[in-house]
């Protein structure tokens, strides 16, 4: 299959943006499974009646397929959700991965694997700035755990007070919404 795909390529450069773009082996097999499904139902002498219905949900597995994820991506493109600031301006301690998240001005989560792009360098940014002692975390029971010969590892769930935190934030010269 990857072959066939080269030569296509090759033959008509411009057509593998497009198919890249609608995912085409979805909609082959959605075109595929509608006509195959068309075909077998005159094949099988099927009534009219059943014929229509077949064919308005093949039109429908159609549309769905070829339209609707293009339109939401175009849609959906760069939309995250942003934090409510006038809620988290309240807290007086963050998480870590919280702090990472709301300076990013996205809304904050656990899950690690959305730690992406301006969340992800925050984090770090965070991380080093406890580890190197420029800001002050809030001593937990588990401190121990996670201190070793190099120090303190700061983990996600470790606590920064708001005002630590904005004094990391003036070192760099910034005003987060949620910190004012």
């Amino acid at each position: 299959m990857r072959s066939v795909r080269e030569k296509i390529a090759h033959a008509a450069p411009w057509i593998e943006p497009i198919l890249d773009y609608f995912d085409w082996r979805k909609r082959v097999f959605a075109l595929a499974a509608g006509l195959t499904i068309g075909v077998w139902s005159f094949l099988k002498d099927l009534p009219w009646p059943v014929i229509v219905v077949l064919a308005f949900g093949m039109l429908v597995l159609a549309a769905y397929a070829l339209a609707f994820p293009a339109f939401l991506r175009l849609v959906n493109v760069g939309v995250r959700p942003r934090p409510n600031h006038s809620i988290w301006k309240h807290k007086k301690e963050f998480a870590l991965i919280q702090a990472a998240f709301l300076l990013a001005d996205r809304e904050p989560s656990w899950n690690t694997t959305a730690l992406d792009g301006d969340a992800a360098a925050w984090y770090e940014g965070l991380y080093e700035a406890i580890r190197k002692g420029e800001i002050k975390h809030v001593p937990d029971a588990n401190d121990q755990r996670h201190t070793n010969a190099d120090g303190f590892q700061p983990q996600m769930y470790t606590l920064i007070a708001a005002s630590e935190l904005r004094k990391f934030c003036a070192a760099r010269d910034r005003r987060p919404e949620f910190l004012r």
